[in-house]
């Protein structure tokens, strides 16, 4: 008879050419250290690591860049971390059919390198390209500016390969544009924070990289000024790659003085050239621009608008009716409420409010814009929260569908291996 073995024997043997180690309070998820963390070194292993798991009744929270982590509850396991940094191979890019097959592993930063040699691009930014790998920002369905005029993850995730909590590889999608028949479950894998499955492979549609980028800064005399005239941009006839709203405290922290409206327009040198001319005729005089061909610091002081800073206590996202953003913003952007960054993208209905100050102040004050946001017919997350006060917040709130979710979850992961906890239920 064989005899029992424990956890870490079980992960050695599954990890051959990878590493197993002991936990580290770097690798803690909302105050939880792991007993190991695990770095295989291909899906086989990648595999038989949450066979190993599953069979110890293990609680496993997969880990790229690590950024993800910021969002969600503690585990109500946490066992063993699995991170996905081997798993970083270039599978096959096909710039004919502007197409790029990449491990989950890889960061953007090294994919674009691959990429804009070709003259494209993955028109996905969020903030910090080189610690954001594709199998976090498609667990955690990751943006930045970009999104309001080029979508979300799953507007150019085209295929998909994750293994399941029993070890199970599944694909979903394919190679091709047009190829989804039935569910589409790479739909289903954005936006779960690692709860259903392991992404270890993507397909993406590329996009041809724009000849000209510009960016336009517009100091405005109020945020009540800032917003309106981005609502104007909204209404005219003109697409911007992004237009994003900046308050007193947010621009502060790219370097700008007071409330700005930042807009970014991309193309062929005549249509960037018409769109600057039309967006100054729109917006009003006193827009300066900049080419970013050769230095893009603005744009991700920019994007980077959208993250806590270490000194902030807590970052709630809202997503609102475009009509609702202008007058939402207004109210909330107040220092004395602990509101001390607003960042707004009015076109996509879009806001980040970093909130800073005592405790007290901070929870009732998140509490506040949830219900708010709710009044508004719109929904608020707590998307990154100090840990101090994670445990008295909840990230998600009232949730349409999370009973559909819980059963999805019961579903695929009926050991509740995959972050046992860390999202609904």
């Amino acid at each position: 008879m064989k005899p029992p073995s424990d956890l870490a024997t079980d992960l050695r043997a599954a990890v051959r050419l990878g590493s197993v180690d002991g936990g580290s309070a770097a690798a803690s998820v909302g105050g939880r250290q792991p007993a190991w963390q695990c770095t295989p070194a291909d899906v086989a292993e990648l595999q038989a690591c949450l066979r190993a798991a599953r069979a110890h009744r293990a609680g496993v929270v997969v880990a790229g860049g690590g950024r993800g982590l910021q969002t969600g509850r503690a585990p109500t396991r946490y066992d063993v971390r699995l991170s996905t940094r081997s798993l970083d191979r270039i599978v096959a890019h096909e710039a004919d059919d502007m197409t790029l097959v990449v491990e989950a592993g890889a960061t953007l930063d090294v994919i674009d390198d691959v990429i804009a040699p070709a003259g494209q691009r993955l028109p996905i930014d969020p903030p910090n390209p080189e610690r954001t790998t594709v199998g976090g920002m498609i667990a955690a369905d990751a943006f930045g500016l970009l999104r309001s005029s080029h979508g979300k993850v799953r507007d150019s995730l085209i295929g998909i390969a994750a293994v399941l909590a029993d070890g199970t590889l599944g694909h979903g999608g394919g190679r091709v544009v047009k190829n989804v028949a039935g569910y589409d479950v790479m739909k289903l894998l954005c936006g779960s924070f690692g709860t259903l499955a392991v992404v270890v492979e993507a397909c993406f549609r590329l996009r041809p990289r724009p000849q000209v980028r510009r960016l336009g800064w517009l100091p405005c005399s109020s945020l009540d000024e800032a917003l309106a005239r981005a609502l104007r941009l909204h209404a005219a006839a003109v697409d911007p790659a992004y237009a994003r709203v900046l308050c007193a405290g947010a621009a502060a922290r790219v370097g700008v003085d007071g409330p700005t409206l930042a807009t970014g327009l991309e193309g062929s040198p005549a249509e960037v050239d018409a769109a600057a001319a039309r967006v100054d005729e729109v917006v009003g005089a006193g827009v300066r621009w900049a080419d970013l061909a050769n230095d893009d610091s603005l744009e991700a002081g920019l994007r980077h608008a959208q993250v806590r800073d270490r000194d902030d206590a807590l970052t709630v996202r809202m997503s609102l009716p475009v009509s609702e953003v202008g007058a939402a913003v207004a109210a909330w952007a107040d220092p004395e409420d602990g509101c001390v960054a607003a960042a707004a993208d009015v076109s996509g209905g879009l806001v980040h409010l970093h909130l800073r100050g005592a405790d007290d102040v901070v929870v009732a004050a998140a509490a506040a814009l949830r219900e708010a946001a709710f009044e508004r017919r719109g929904f608020a997350a707590f998307v990154d929260v100090a840990e101090p006060l994670a445990a008295r917040l909840d990230p998600w709130g009232r949730v349409p569908g999370e009973a559909l979710m819980q059963a999805v979850k019961r579903e695929l992961d009926p050991g509740e291996v995959l972050s046992p906890g860390r999202f609904l239920g």
